[in-house]
């Protein structure tokens, strides 16, 4: 019987709008179970699931369809490098093509005593997920949200790298005076193409997403300031398109040799950089 019920939920989720709709229900599946969602699909094709689980399921497809909320905020959880992460409507949810952020971070530092900065840390995902990895690293997490900064902080906690995690609320790189390392995923979202946005979207922190009139209102501060304050490393994710902008923005900087990587999706996501080398 639960297969024609999944067949009814994804209808349902499909004529809301939501894309993706299976995946969805194994996710919130996977939360009441405490399973992977792998598993939770397993479960439920084989009809293994009791009524009691499905009623919970549909209690979330119903906030899910009235809300649109992302479901991260509706769960409070969102996962992201292979780590759990606590998520609320005051930060913004961490995206998979993010973690090419880390990977790249990860692939060019080694484990050695450094100490970096996560420039618009939000959840704290990318700070925590390269610590997690890197039991020498010391991060700063920077933002200009508070209440960001209180998700973060709770995520290190969660975590257990809260020693080395450093929350820090000011504008972008304010108080930093020199540090090894930069890495960001800023906001980048030129500000008239936020209408555009999906409802999941425009149920997050404006704050989080806009980058100005063209979107690169804080790559250009995050690049200007870098050659100054960065001595090993910068990684920075930016917008669909926007490479070729980014790549001007470092030759005005004369900074030279970085390096464009590209996504999962073969989309042009990160460049990565070495100030003090240009």
């Amino acid at each position: 019987m639960n297969s024609p019920w999944i067949q009814n939920s994804i209808k349902t989720l499909s004529s809301c709008g939501i894309s993706d709709a299976s995946r969805e229900i194994f996710i919130i599946l996977s939360h009441i179970l405490k399973i992977s969602p792998g598993e939770a699909e397993a479960r439920l094709l084989s009809n293994r699931i009791d009524g009691a689980a499905i009623s919970r399921v549909e209690y979330f497809l119903k906030i899910r369809c009235k809300t649109r909320k992302p479901l991260a905020y509706i769960l409070k959880k969102c996962e992201f490098f292979g780590l759990d992460f606590y998520i609320d409507e005051n930060v913004l949810v961490p995206r998979p093509e993010t973690e090419m952020l880390v990977e790249v971070t990860l692939s060019n530092l080694p484990d050695e005593r450094l100490v970096g900065v996560d420039v618009g840390t939000g959840s704290g995902a990318v700070a925590i997920s390269l610590l997690k990895n890197r039991k020498n690293w010391t991060i700063f997490g920077t933002d200009i949200s508070r209440p960001a900064l209180d998700v973060a902080m709770r995520n290190a906690k969660i975590h257990d790298v809260a020693e080395r995690f450093v929350p820090l609320q000011c504008d972008i790189l304010q108080p930093i005076k020199s540090i090894d390392f930069i890495v960001s995923n800023p906001p980048y979202i030129p500000s008239g193409e936020i209408f555009r946005l999906s409802a999941e979207v425009l149920n997050e922190p404006r704050i989080a997403l806009e980058g100005g009139e063209d979107g690169l209102h804080f790559i250009k501060k995050l690049i200007e300031q870098s050659t100054v304050l960065s001595r090993r490393l910068v990684a920075l994710e930016f917008g669909y398109g926007q490479r070729e902008k980014t790549e001007m923005i470092l030759k005005k900087n004369k900074i030279r040799g970085a390096k464009f990587i590209k996504d999962m999706a073969g989309i042009q996501r990160v460049c990565v950089f070495s100030p003090q080398s240009s």
